[in-house]
């Protein structure tokens, strides 16, 4: 939703790293279906127009592009490799890596994982300042502890695993939490602005 607005509002584009969710072309419907507000595929809602369709993606080209590795899981200074020929090329004002998880964090023997974490989150500032872009990274927390309702309370970033930096770190958090007893609307939750 961030994405399709800050393009609509602003006409940011932004790259998107997004392993877990393959293939592309279905990301790539889910981004067409946020921005015109019709579904892509068939279902109880028409489904978007093949006029609107080409009109969408004139829209998207250029300006949403993904990021593809070459390797299976990407190292964060690989993604940003990758994102730098975007910035350079489609003038990109954002990226999205995510999750977390499914990045590669090999690390050096003596390297404790909190120091990897730190010295990978520093990595990923100061290209953002650098190139006057936007990062998203998506980290999803350890397994939560349901309350005596038998519901999981709102995540924090020190709920991510190996690291408080994930907290210290970056300019803003935001939590999304859902009560999923209830099947209530998602939540936004500000945690940090700097």
């Amino acid at each position: 939703a961030l994405i399709v607005q800050l393009l609509e509002i602003h006409g940011w584009g932004t790259a998107i790293c997004s392993p877990e969710h393959r293939p592309l072309e279905r990301y790539a419907a889910r981004l067409l279906s946020a921005y015109t507000g019709e579904p892509f595929s068939p279902g109880p809602t028409t489904r978007m127009s093949r006029e609107t369709l080409l009109e969408a993606i004139d829209v998207f080209t250029g300006r949403i592009s993904f990021l593809l590795p070459t390797d299976e899981s990407p190292t964060v200074a690989h993604l940003l490799d990758l994102a730098r020929i975007q910035v350079f090329r489609d003038g990109i004002k954002g990226v999205v890596l995510d999750p977390w998880n499914s990045l590669d964090h090999s690390r050096p023997p003596q390297m404790l994982p909190t120091e990897f974490i730190s010295h990978e989150l520093s990595m990923l500032t100061r290209f953002a300042r650098q190139y006057e872009v936007h990062i998203w990274l998506v980290a999803h927390p350890t397994k939560l502890m349901k309350d005596k309702d038998g519901q999981y309370p709102v995540p924090t970033a020190y709920d991510i695993a190996d690291s408080s930096h994930f907290y210290n770190k970056p300019d803003n958090i935001l939590a999304l939490w859902r009560n999923v007893i209830k099947g209530s609307p998602t939540q936004i939750h500000v945690q940090k602005v700097k």
